[in-house]
């Protein structure tokens, strides 16, 4: 929050999908995001880590961003970072990153942002955010024991951080019950509507995996039942917008 604040808090005022979870994060954050770039918004979303180029990490309407943005923010947060650090303040690298990313996607002036938490959730850098329009919680596993817990539960309870009272939440349909039971108990404690799609049926190809959801056939490149879940994960989260997803469904 202290990145955050000097820069002038970028991030309120925005309209974030927040997702977290242990598998499955990036397949949501992508699909929720071309989604809404075809519905017509400008979209932007965060993601981590990069393979090639460190600008993979923040994307505007399916783009990364242009090097003369990322050295744009860079230049509004150094002198605050050397001024942290001059004062005994620290920052990780994971911190300063979402701040430029807050800092980026405010001056486009984007319609949503699509956050993908970096680890856990109740203290990740992105959930400096107040409450967003979503939260998404995707198949939570055991990941990160020595930081989050050793048993579902507890990492359920981490992940379930992002949730605030006022967003609705998303939640992939096939979680253990321990960790359903903890979504559930978080939304009802928060006052948050919690939404849990129907698993549809489908088949998996070597070319991909088609399913029917809302009475429309989907289609994805990638393989196995688990990625149909996501895809209908991501469609309800769309749809929860108030969006239509029938004519962006060959953009999953």
């Amino acid at each position: 929050k202290r990145i955050t604040s000097f820069c002038g808090n970028p991030q309120q005022g925005m309209r974030f999908i927040h997702i977290a979870g242990t598998n499955g994060k990036g397949s949501v954050a992508a699909a929720v995001s071309n989604m809404l770039f075809y519905a017509g918004f400008q979209v932007a979303c965060y993601t981590s880590p990069y393979i090639l180029d460190f600008r993979e990490r923040f994307c505007i309407n399916g783009e990364s961003v242009s090097e003369q943005a990322i050295a744009n923010a860079v230049g509004q947060i150094k002198p605050i970072i050397d001024k942290m650090d001059r004062d005994g303040e620290f920052a990780n690298e994971f911190e300063i990153n979402t701040a430029i990313a807050f800092l980026m996607f405010k001056a486009a002036k984007c319609d949503y942002a699509v956050l993908e938490v970096g680890l856990g959730g109740r203290y990740d850098a992105t959930n400096v955010i107040d409450a967003p329009e979503l939260a998404v919680i995707t198949h939570i596993d055991l990941d990160h024991t020595e930081i989050l817990g050793d048993t579902v539960s507890k990492i359920a309870a981490e992940k379930c951080g992002i949730i605030k009272s006022g967003c609705k939440v998303i939640a992939y349909p096939e979680q253990y019950p321990d960790a359903m039971q903890v979504i559930r108990d978080i939304c009802i404690k928060q006052g948050c509507e919690l939404i849990i799609p129907e698993i549809p049926d489908g088949e998996c190809t070597l070319k991909g995996s088609e399913f029917m959801w809302d009475g429309e056939r989907y289609s994805v490149s990638q393989i196995g039942s688990h990625q149909i879940k996501n895809a209908v994960t991501a469609l309800c989260a769309v749809k929860a917008l108030g969006i239509d997803t029938a004519d962006s469904a060959v953009k999953l």
